[in-house]
């Protein structure tokens, strides 16, 4: 078992009155009274509950061992995006948000029963208490003069500075095992054989070009290992996105329980292709290709550091029959959708991505893909490369990530791979079952920042070749 760094897991919290944590972790309150709606950002995000003992708020900083507070447990919340309309629909909903008139908390936000409406603080939402989970051990430990730092963010809620592999609180970080291609001596190239039972199923990846241009034994196939820290995505005060880190967890529930049925795949892809379009405002997307993703089968997850296009080959596959809508188009991007369609929630082999501003142009090179040959962009190990993962994924959720993204003045690709066990993966962990969908993403016009793909993705020492083995 690979060891938990330590150090501090930045988390989201939120202010609540402590006397209100019987009915919250009993299951009795079903909503959360605030007077702000509820940011999309801080919606199904595990959030930290701050319980302060009395009506006053709590200060918009304080530091480690400040006390004034305690540390009760996690809820995720959602909706809470449209305010009561009167007094009627509010007390009406008392049973689901435990503020009955009379009460303090009803006379802070509804100020006397029979009042002007709205009350004393403006207008009254709702959110939903989607979870709630008590965490006794940090209401043990994280109070008076051992309470977290906290900076207030916005409104209730802080960034929380959690020690990370305290008792009950998942790493922010895990030490684990990333393999990286290891870069080829002078005159050989990066890549390798691959059998003939699994090239139908990746050769449709890649778009149609020439040859490989080199002698077959120049092939060069070694992994280069190495220990490196993989942040929880979960756990971050600024949530990974695709414009910060050319990769974003969305929530998404899953709208086909048998995806080998035609009509609930169809529905799947179009469910996919309405997703990316919200993630990326683009004008046009068109789901190209798709895959089972079963580990530990031929051509299944792939535990190789790779992206899996290019500054060539993404433009290029932009250009193929059913995607050639690019002609009309200004700009485009590719995107993977990366989903769990097991029933349980991913426990083994979770997808690592690493941040896009943390790769320098020379850390990988460029290379071409044809039907009889592929090719992955490689990426070679640097210090500097940060990596990100999301435990536990379900049906409920969708990784979604540029894997070719010609918009800006440099083409961005997020780098990926299957990485080893965790921590907290058991030995009769399931293996993992994912969906893949590879979509276009297509637009009218460029970006703001414009430009062109430059050719600093094109050292050939980091290119990875993948040939078919016709022996």
């Amino acid at each position: 078992m690979l060891p938990i760094r330590r150090g501090l897991a930045t988390m989201l919290g939120l202010e609540v009155f402590e006397s209100s944590s019987a009915s919250l972790f009993g299951g009795e309150k079903k909503l959360s009274v605030r007077d702000f709606a509820l940011p999309s950002e801080y919606a199904n995000r595990n959030v930290v509950l701050l319980a302060r003992p009395s009506n006053a708020p709590l200060p918009d900083a304080l530091p480690a061992g400040a006390g004034g507070f305690s540390v009760l447990g996690v809820v995720q919340l959602s909706g809470g995006t449209a305010p009561y309309e009167n007094r009627q629909a509010f007390e009406s909903d008392v049973s689901r948000h435990q503020v009955p008139p009379g009460s303090e908390v009803y006379r802070k936000y509804a100020g006397e029963s029979g009042g002007a409406w709205p009350g004393p603080l403006g207008d009254v939402y709702a959110w939903s208490i989607d979870s709630a989970e008590p965490k006794p051990e940090w209401h043990a430990r994280f109070q008076g003069g051992a309470t977290p730092a906290i900076t207030r963010r916005h409104k209730s809620f802080f960034t929380v500075e959690m020690p990370s592999g305290a008792d009950g609180l998942g790493a922010a970080k895990v030490a684990s095992t990333i393999t990286y291609p290891a870069k080829p001596p002078a005159g050989r190239h990066s890549g390798r054989l691959m059998e003939p039972s699994i090239w139908p199923r990746i050769a449709p990846i890649w778009p149609s070009s020439t040859h490989f241009p080199h002698p077959v034994d120049s092939l060069h196939e070694e992994d280069d290992t190495r220990l490196v820290d993989v942040e929880d995505g979960r756990t971050c005060a600024e949530p990974p996105t695709l414009d910060s880190h050319g990769f974003e967890l969305c929530r998404s529930p899953c709208v086909a329980t048998d995806l080998d049925d035609a009509a609930q795949l169809e529905a799947y892809l179009a469910q996919t292709a309405r997703l990316v379009q919200r993630a990326t405002r683009a004008d046009l997307v068109v789901p190209f290709h798709h895959a089972r993703d079963r580990f530990g089968k031929r051509g299944g997850a792939v535990e190789r550091v790779h992206g899996d296009y290019t500054a060539a080959s993404g433009p290029q596959m932009l250009q193929e029959p059913g995607v050639e809508a690019m002609s009309t188009m200004r700009r485009g991007a590719i995107l993977n959708v990366w989903r769990n369609v097991s029933s349980e929630a991913v426990r083994s082999k979770p997808l690592a991505l690493c941040h896009v501003g943390s790769v320098a142009p020379d850390d990988g090179g460029e290379g071409r893909a044809e039907r009889r040959m592929g090719m992955n962009l490689s990426l070679h190990y640097s210090p500097a490369h940060r990596w990100s993962y999301f435990p536990r994924m379900t049906r409920d959720e969708a990784l979604v990530f540029y894997t070719y993204d010609g918009r800006a003045d440099e083409p961005r690709f997020t780098f990926h791979a299957a990485f080893d066990p965790l921590p907290d993966t058991a030995p009769d962990a399931p293996p993992r079952v994912a969906m893949i969908v590879r979509c276009a993403a297509l637009f009218e016009t460029s970006s703001d920042t414009g430009g062109s793909a430059t050719q600093e993705w094109s050292g050939e020492n980091a290119f990875e070749f993948l040939l078919r083995n016709f022996n």
